[in-house]
């Protein structure tokens, strides 16, 4: 079975590592899969290469038919049974030229469906409306997109955990909470909350270490909301375990 995944970005993300999670599972099983992408050059377009997945850039124009005539031209040359528009902001994409050349195509909630519609405006309704299927990794999101758009066929497809590469051993209790905060440091993953949390907690004499791992526009901000707290910023890190681990 062919499948063409339509990725906005490649970059180092959580739906860009699940995109790769998937990929070397679907050729692990012998399917045919392709990735074209909207950027170029990013961490997770080599590490799909490396699993002998080709990715093909269509992001070279900026206008959003002519991206669509390159999808059509790949799709109706590799002639996939699925497209499937991995970022929301691809939905249309997937969607339109499923339609046109008859093909099954899923759009994806990735987050919790009021900041896709935020972020795309009148566009997220070209997102949702045109896939055949739209795919959320969480039940939250998907009872959200029940309630900001309107009813279609919608599943849930839950976030990949690759528990070779995160097999930690059982922690001993301790005296200090650790908490640990990674993402981008943008408003859609609310950093904020993260802080505000850390501050509750220290303003009930409950001790309590605070690390944020990550880069991002809201970086000053946070950290002026984390002044005084037991919080550490630790930037981009490539390798999480240890920080999980401890």
């Amino acid at each position: 079975m062919k499948i063409l995944f339509i990725a906005g970005t490649l970059g180092k993300g959580g739906a860009e590592k699940q995109l790769f999670y998937l990929c070397k599972i679907l050729k692990s099983n012998n399917y045919d899969v392709k990735v074209a992408c909207l950027t170029l050059g990013e961490y997770f377009e080599n590490e799909i290469r490396k699993l002998n997945v080709e990715v093909v850039y269509i992001g070279k124009s900026s206008n959003k038919i002519q991206r669509l005539y390159e999808v059509f031209k790949l799709a109706r040359k590799f002639k996939p049974k699925l497209i499937y528009g991995f970022h929301f902001y691809t939905g249309f994409y997937a969607g339109f030229v499923g339609r046109i050349t008859n093909t099954l195509s899923f759009g994806s909630i990735r987050n919790d469906g009021y900041s896709e519609k935020r972020e795309n405006g009148l566009f997220s309704w070209l997102h949702f409306i045109f896939p055949a299927k739209i795919i959320t990794n969480s039940v939250h999101g998907l009872e959200n997109v029940k309630k900001i758009f309107y009813t279609k066929d919608l599943d849930i497809l839950p976030n990949i955990i690759d528990l070779d590469f995160y097999n930690f051993k059982k922690k001993e209790s301790q005296d200090v909470i650790q908490l640990l905060f990674i993402g981008s440091l943008k408003k859609v993953k609310q950093p904020h909350l993260f802080i505000e949390l850390v501050n509750q907690l220290h303003s009930k004499g409950i001790v309590v270490e605070g690390s944020i791992i990550g880069k991002g526009v809201l970086e000053q901000q946070l950290k002026i909301q984390a002044n005084n707290l037991p919080i550490q910023f630790m930037g981009n890190i490539d390798d999480v375990r240890p920080y999980l681990e401890s």
